[in-house]
């Protein structure tokens, strides 16, 4: 038998919904899931807290998500602020602003620019390139990831604070402070980051 056909949850204004499976789901304004969320493709516009995990193909973040559980998807696009009270798994993260997962995120390749404070237990990656989102304004100076431990085979990081950073090739740009450094081919290091040990393994 063909599974049925998935109906799509749309949202707009103040707004409620409960989780479950749904075709796309698409929140503006100011929206709240009470639950899972099983889709292809969610959007996420405006004010949205999700009671739960979700589970999807993509997600695209504009204004403020909070996600009370983990997330797990193919791309994740942030042009925002996202806080993810669990794990991060993606295939793609890409995007400009602040974000925060209390445990792991965990991806094939992320490429954001910091644009507000951020915090990450660990992360894990391929190709993981963190910059500081270009632009002065008078928060400048919070816009910084801190994060325990970074693992990855290409690593660029900018205005980052870490614990340990381990890479096969490994750039610490500006604006980073980092106590160990562990690299198998390439290390290399602006003149005014900090960098309190390194190793070749």
């Amino acid at each position: 038998m063909e599974e049925p056909a998935r109906m799509s949850l749309s949202l707009s204004g103040v707004g409620k919904a409960s989780g479950g499976c749904y075709k796309d789901v698409n929140i503006e304004g100011v929206g709240t899931v009470e639950g899972d969320i099983e889709c292809d493709s969610c959007m996420m516009k405006g004010v949205a807290t999700i009671h739960g995990s979700i589970h999807a193909k993509t997600v695209h973040v504009e204004g403020k998500t909070s996600i009370r559980g983990n997330l797990a998807c193919e791309t994740l696009l942030l042009l925002g602020q996202i806080k993810i009270d669990g794990k991060c798994e993606v295939e793609s993260f890409t995007g400009t602003g602040s974000y925060t997962v209390t445990d792991l995120l965990n991806a094939g390749e992320i490429h954001v620019k910091t644009q507000g404070l951020s915090k990450v237990g660990e992360i894990g990656a391929e190709s993981i390139r963190i910059e500081k989102e270009s632009g002065r304004t008078l928060f400048s100076r919070w816009k910084t990831l801190y994060v325990e431990t970074i693992e990855g085979d290409d690593i660029y990081l900018e205005n980052t604070r870490a614990s340990v950073v381990r890479g096969r090739n490994v750039v610490i740009g500006k604006g980073c402070d980092v106590d160990l450094v562990e690299y198998e081919t390439l290390f290399q290091k602006h003149d005014g980051s900090i960098v309190r040990k390194q190793s070749k393994r």
